[in-house]
């Protein structure tokens, strides 16, 4: 198994990482650190006699920020989404909880989203938003 990138500041060789053996492969492509933009990454896998290739284009977006602000007892949470992505706004209710828990999902509209969280008094949380 071989990678290849067209764009090395994006997607380095060292970042495409095959594991597995015989017909149980899996394959990471994980882009530099900071960087932005698109590379083609090709795939060759070969048994010797036979080679095939695939390639596929990586994007890399810069991540939304998120704005949060609260008035009283709501929390305003606020960032700019890409048309088509998959959104979770998840949040913890301390540093000790093991899972994030879903607040909203959606698909972004390529618009601006604020979306609120009204919490009791004593309440204070962690957010944090994942694209897929």
């Amino acid at each position: 198994m071989q990678g290849n990138s067209s764009n090395l500041l994006l997607v380095p060789l060292g970042n495409i990482v095959f594991a597995g053996s015989g017909a149980d492969r899996t394959l990471r492509v994980s882009p530099a650190a900071g960087q932005t933009g698109s590379a083609t990454i090709t795939i060759t896998a070969s048994d010797g006699i036979n080679s095939v290739r695939q390639r596929f284009v990586l994007t890399v977006d810069v991540p939304p920020k998120l704005f949060i602000s609260r008035a009283g007892n709501v929390v305003d949470l606020s960032f700019e989404t890409v048309a088509g992505g998959t959104y979770f706004l998840e949040y913890k209710d301390s540093f000790t909880e093991a899972t994030w828990k879903t607040l909203r999902s959606f698909i972004g509209s390529g618009e601006f989203i604020t979306v609120a969280d009204a919490l009791s008094d004593e309440v204070s949380r962690l957010y944090r938003l994942r694209i897929q």
